[in-house]
């Protein structure tokens, strides 16, 4: 399917600063490949499949499966109430995006622009990771460093990028692209940690390497 994706920002976009636009256009390419513009773009992907059900795997130990979304995060589900429509949420992990071949470029297939600088989109990745200055490195140099491997805004980047995506094969992605950014920039810091905590316990188990 061709693509109608500006290479320039919009009209409308050229009256904002040059950051503002660029974020924009960034935002633009990305829900241009493949990710859901969904009304309530807070709300998990769950909530739009069909009535099914979304659950974590199960955790360390065995532990009870719990429902794929940050309000659901304490709320356990007993094998024997386990829906038969219900289907295990996932994603890839950073190491996986962050593959990349012998030329540099990405080993993987992006669903966004990886040469686009973090300032432009993950605006908060300087408080995120103080003494880093990742602002002016790309995503693709924050997924693919090894020295960047424990940094916050590299989860932020591989949950935005499964969003887009929808997830890996036959286990879907609980939130949208747009659904993650409304996450990234929320001033209310729980909900904020929260979901951060969905993502690197329970969505970056498949494709380690």
């Amino acid at each position: 399917m061709s693509e109608n994706i500006p290479s320039q920002p919009p009209e409308n976009a050229r009256k904002l600063s040059p950051e503002a636009a660029s974020r924009r256009l960034i935002m633009l390419r990305g829900l241009g490949k493949g990710s859901a513009v969904v009304t309530a773009a807070s709300l998990p992907l769950s909530t739009l499949a069909q009535g099914s059900t979304l659950l974590t795997p199960k955790g360390d130990g065995g532990t009870p499966n719990l429902r794929c979304s940050v309000s659901g995060m304490q709320s356990k589900v007993a094998d024997s109430n386990i829906p038969n429509d219900a289907r295990i949420c996932g994603g890839y992990s950073p190491g996986w995006w962050g593959q990349k071949k012998s030329d540099g470029t990405p080993r993987r297939s992006w669903p966004t622009d990886h040469t686009a600088k973090c300032k432009y989109l993950f605006t908060r990745c300087e408080s995120d990771d103080p003494g880093l200055s990742l602002s002016n490195k790309t995503l693709f140099e924050v997924m693919s460093n090894p020295i960047y491997s424990a940094t916050k805004t590299r989860h932020w980047i591989g949950a935005y990028l499964n969003g887009l995506a929808g997830g890996v094969p036959g286990y879907p992605f609980p939130y949208s692209g747009a659904a993650v950014m409304s996450f990234y920039n929320s001033a209310d810091n729980v909900k904020r940690a929260k979901f951060y905590e969905l993502v690197t316990t329970y969505l970056e188990t498949h494709g380690q390497t």
